[in-house]
């Protein structure tokens, strides 16, 4: 199954929000509590993210298989974190919104994509890669320390959450 990571187009966002919304009926809430079909991801958040040029799918025989949105923008609670690389907020990617079909889970699409971040990253010159995930998520967690991301802190990033929600921050140096 070959896979190809390109930039996605305005073409893309309606089978993105297919996807989202996929993932969304899959996940039933667990793993990651603030996704929701309807709250998140939708189809402004791809739009935001291809404006940006940040928007990134992963395609099997031209049926989108999964995404994610690379950019420099985090949340508040990143400047709480100790980071392993003291790296100015723009030489730091930050990876959000990364969503795999169910259809195509277990085939290694988030390693392909991640792994693009990666080699994207150093092509333009980043000196890291950072990015939160709920503590709940032992899959992607176990992925993330598989490719060399290293556990930095856990921290509630207050995301409106009704609750405190903790939430891992990782970072992989480039």
């Amino acid at each position: 199954m070959k896979v190809q990571i390109v930039k996605g187009t305005e073409k893309d966002l309606d089978e993105l929000v297919r996807l989202y919304d996929a993932v969304n009926e899959h996940l039933q809430g667990r793993f990651c509590l603030g996704w929701r079909k309807g709250q998140y991801p939708t189809r402004s958040v791809a739009e935001n993210a291809l404006k940006e040029g940040g928007l990134f799918i992963a395609k099997i025989n031209r049926a989108i298989a999964g995404t994610m949105i690379l950019n420099h923008q985090c949340v508040r609670g990143y400047q709480q974190v100790n980071w392993q690389c003291g790296a100015a907020p723009q030489e730091v990617l930050i990876l959000h919104t990364l969503a795999i079909h169910p259809d195509y889970m277990r085939h290694h699409i988030g390693r392909k994509l991640l792994e693009h971040a990666c080699s994207y990253g150093k092509r333009h010159g980043q000196k890291a890669i950072r990015l939160d995930v709920s503590e709940e998520n032992l899959p992607a967690i176990r992925l993330y320390k598989q490719l060399g991301f290293a556990h930095m802190a856990t921290l509630d990033l207050g995301y409106g959450f009704p609750l405190s929600w903790p939430f891992e921050l990782y970072e992989r140096v480039l």
